[in-house]
């Protein structure tokens, strides 16, 4: 390996869909419509929120030992 990658770690963060302030311009039936439908397609059925995603990243960046990973925070509705 060479000396330059030594100490190199890179992660990716997938999300599904979050809750987050750019929903509050969307008009209410429809967020209500989309979180409720997403919602249903997830297996904690509820849509993420922004506290969740900062877990997914904080334990990303704790963990010294994971690199090259894409971690999938989307409330398990890729299993659905």
């Amino acid at each position: 390996m060479t000396s330059w990658l030594h100490n190199v770690r890179v992660n990716a963060i997938a999300l599904g869909l979050v809750d987050t302030e750019l929903y509050d311009k969307t008009p209410s039936e429809f967020k209500e419509s989309l979180f409720s439908a997403h919602a249903d397609k997830t297996l904690v059925n509820h849509v993420g929120t922004p506290e969740e995603v900062a877990e997914a990243y904080i334990f990303a960046m704790k963990c010294q030992y994971l690199t090259g990973q894409v971690i999938l925070v989307d409330g398990g509705a890729v299993l659905v």
